[in-house]
């Protein structure tokens, strides 16, 4: 083989076997700074989350929460999936989550922190992980 010919095949060969897996890492990573992020904003809410009718503070829903995603880690492939399977509802009961802050009524943890994704995205338009 001429030495073009067998710097192609090299070059082919190493876009194929490692640029997908380097996207891939990018957005993995992106995934998990974006799951912290909804994490720490829990946390840091000083907000009463309301699980199975009891009341929980902001702390103790934020490891709740994590706690729940280290279960499903697997299995979560975007922002989205994390607030469904980990942030949204009881998987004993299927009861809702909620969530009372100062500033509004309860609603649901779910209908909370995708709107918090949201401005996180807006924060961040140019992020590998954008919907």
């Amino acid at each position: 083989m001429n030495r073009k010919l067998t710097r192609f095949v090299c070059l082919s060969a190493f876009a194929t076997l490692f640029l997908p897996s380097i996207a891939s890492s990018a957005a993995d990573d992106m995934l998990v700074r974006t799951i912290h992020h909804l994490l720490a904003y829990v946390e840091a809410s000083n907000c009463v989350f309301i699980r199975n009718g009891k009341e929980h503070d902001s702390k103790e829903a934020a490891k709740h929460i994590r706690t729940k995603y280290d279960s499903f880690m697997i299995s979560i492939k975007t922002p989205e999936e994390f607030i469904e399977k980990a942030a949204s509802k009881s998987i004993i009961s299927s009861q809702l989550y909620w969530v009372q802050c100062a500033d509004h009524s309860p609603i649901p943890t779910a209908e909370w922190l995708t709107q918090e994704l949201s401005n996180y995205r807006k924060a961040y338009p140019d992020s590998t992980f954008a919907k």
